[in-house]
């Protein structure tokens, strides 16, 4: 990710940081790695520390491709720090005497419970367990096996690791995982959450939650309200019962079973099948079928199409309840 002058104005940092980054990077251009790399090195930690709150307030309704980006910035940064800096080599804890700042900066192993705000753990190592229960933390992982708990809120933790488990129980949590086969669960509010590892299991049982997919064969469930689905990857299944859902997928061979009130479901990829129970509009691609139940005044009946023959391919349906035909949406396309 780069940083320019221009958008350090338009995230509103402080005269002194633009001032700092002039003189730091003559051509007013840099990767986010380095700047950060160099802030912790000049010394100028609370400067950092506002850099990524206002950084993360300009890509909270992200992108994915920004918001791997600036993850992977923040991770390359860690690695880059660690190669000098001793106290990634042992255990180490900082805090203050209030408690309300606690970094684990480790290269090993950690074991670690934190009830401080703000926190920060950074881990290069492997089979991690973390559990933190305040607010504003930010967590680095690029260990495999690992167990993290977030309990607290607004929460932001980058995955590189194989084989996690995610819990993420607070509020407005922002998750970023690359690992294999991992296990996400959102109990939460509000949460967002990118996953670009294959194989994972995804569970979404909070409300107004947004999970972005780009990995292939990965099982989505959601129990929530109001969450926001949208899913690249091919071979991927998704199963949702909570109600005000919006279902998104561009990946090809995608299963999708719904049986809570939603309000649309995308599926533009090919060869996708839908079963659904209640649904405002959907939409299908190429080699798409789709079964939709309906109630029409006496029973519950199913109208069953094929993209090909009752159906066109990426065009938004309805369905009639009392001819159980499938009529043509001709509302603007969001």
């Amino acid at each position: 990710m780069e940083i320019t002058t221009e958008i350090l104005n338009k995230i509103g940092s402080t005269s002194q940081t633009v001032k700092w980054f002039k003189k730091s990077f003559s051509s007013e251009t840099a990767s986010l790695k380095d700047v950060i790399v160099n802030m912790a090195k000049d010394g100028m930690m609370y400067n950092l520390s506002c850099l990524f709150q206002n950084l993360y307030g300009f890509i909270r309704d992200f992108d994915g491709d920004d918001f791997h980006g600036y993850l992977k910035s923040c991770l390359d940064a860690i690695d880059e720090y660690a190669k000098d800096n001793p106290i990634y080599d042992e255990y180490k804890i900082i805090t203050n005497d209030e408690n309300s700042f606690s970094a684990k900066l480790v290269n090993q192993a950690i074991h670690c419970n934190t009830d401080a705000r703000f926190s920060k753990v950074l881990s290069l190592g492997k089979d991690n367990r973390i559990s933190a229960n305040e607010y504003e933390g930010q967590f680095g992982i690029k260990g495999d096996s690992n167990i993290v708990s977030l309990n607290g809120i607004e929460s932001h933790l980058a995955n590189i690791g194989n084989f996690c488990n995610i819990s993420s129980n607070g509020n407005s949590d922002v998750i970023y995982s690359n690992g294999i086969s991992c296990k996400i669960a959102l109990n939460n509010h509000s949460a967002k959450l990118l996953n670009m590892g294959s194989y994972s299991q995804i569970s979404e049982n909070g409300s107004s939650n947004q999970i972005i997919n780009k990995s292939k064969s990965s099982r989505i469930g959601i129990t929530g309200y109001f969450a926001n689905v949208n899913s690249i990857g091919d071979a991927v299944s998704i199963g949702s019962v909570g109600d005000n859902s919006k279902i998104k997928s561009e990946g090809r061979n995608v299963t999708i079973v719904s049986g809570g009130a939603t309000p649309e479901i995308e599926a533009i990829g090919d060869n996708a099948v839908l079963a659904v129970t209640d649904v405002d509009r959907f939409k299908v691609g190429k080699g798409g079928s789709v079964a939709i139940g309906y109630h029409d005044g006496e029973r519950t009946r199913f109208a069953v199409g094929y993209v090909g023959e009752n159906l066109k391919p990426d065009t938004w349906y309805r369905i009639c309840i009392t001819t159980g035909e499938f009529v043509e949406d001709f509302q603007d396309d969001e």
